[in-house]
Parts: structure tokens; sequence; C-alpha cells
């Protein structure tokens, strides 16, 4: 058998269980913030790989290396110690492609790279042509050497970037060819 309550009995058992309830309620909330609050910190600052080249810090992204200035990112897939090898030859400049078309011939995988790379310098997004000389499949503006900026991907067993004219043949691994190439551009020696 049940004790019989008054009212007032009930009522205070009733408003104590209320304020434990809110107490409850209230320390789930604060250490769920605080919980949250410490597990993203230790995350953000200690679960990014980093990797410093002289004044310019790269951070790893979905296997990519990223550089992050004048608010945009920048995307490699070799850091710029591990393109040392490529051999390059021509002079190579940023100038050289701000407010320009670029065109590109024979294009492969990394393409999009230098694409997302460069694209924002260029005056319009690049694009790929025929090269004078050359047969090509499909209809495409017809360039050259002598007056266009032509990216050019070679297959052969020698990593290097070779600039004739303004055009840059870019050979070997081109993955790691590209990203001594924008290296360069970029100024990143």
């Amino acid at each position: 058998m049940r004790k019989i309550l008054t009212r007032q009995e009930v009522q205070k058992k009733k408003n104590r269980n209320q304020i434990v309830i809110g107490g409850i309620l209230i320390a789930l909330m604060v250490l769920s913030t605080a919980g949250y609050a410490i597990f993203n910190t230790e995350k953000s600052s200690s679960g990014q790989e980093t990797y410093e080249y002289g004044d310019i810090t790269f951070y790893k992204q979905n296997n990519f290396w990223v550089l992050k200035a004048s608010g945009q990112d920048f995307y490699f897939n070799y850091l710029p110690e591990d393109a040392m090898d490529v051999n390059l030859e021509g002079n190579f400049s940023l100038s050289d492609y701000s407010g320009k078309p670029l065109y590109y011939f024979n294009s492969d995988d990394s393409l999009f790279k230098i694409v997302n790379n460069l694209g924002s310098f260029t005056s319009r997004t690049p694009q790929q042509a025929c090269m004078e000389g050359f047969e090509c499949s499909g209809d495409f503006p017809l360039k050259n050497c002598a007056n266009d900026n032509i990216i050019l991907f070679n297959e052969s067993e020698r990593d290097s970037v070779v600039k004739n004219g303004s055009c840059v043949y870019i050979s070997g691994n081109i993955s790691k060819s590209g990203d001594a190439f924008l290296y360069r551009v970029f100024g990143i020696n």
C-alpha cells in the first residue's frame, strides 16, 4: 500500500524532481559543449600534416600538398624538394600567363592541377588546341609556339620541362614535372 500524500507533499516532490532533471540537463549541455571544444581543438591543431619550405607552409589535404597564398589554394602532388631533380630549361614567369589565354595539347590527367593553379591568372579558362604540323581529332583552334601560350605533354624517360618560344613541354613523370613547372612559375625555387 502506498501512503496518501497531501497536495503540498505532491507539489514538493514534483518541484524536487524538476530541479534534479534540470540540473542533469544543464550538466549534460555544459559537458558536451566543453568536450566538443576540447576534442575539436586538439584535432585541428595537431592532426594536420604540414611542411615548412623556407617561409612557405604547405599542408596536406586529400593527398595534395596545399599552399595558401593571397586567399587562394594552390595544389601540388610533390613538395618543392621532391621536384628539384626535374630538368628545367627556359625562363618561366607568372607574367607570361597573367591576363593571357592558355592552351594545352596532348592533355594528361595532371592537367587539372596546372589549370587549377594557373587558371585564375589567365584571361579565360585554359582550353585544348591543335598544334600546327600535327593532326588533331576534334574542332580545336590552331595554335603555334610563336604566338600562343601552349602546354604540351610528352612521354619520356626523363623528367623535364622545356620552354621553346611560348610553348612549354612537360615530360617524364608529368605530375612531378608539372609541379616543378608551377613552382618555377610562382617563384618557389
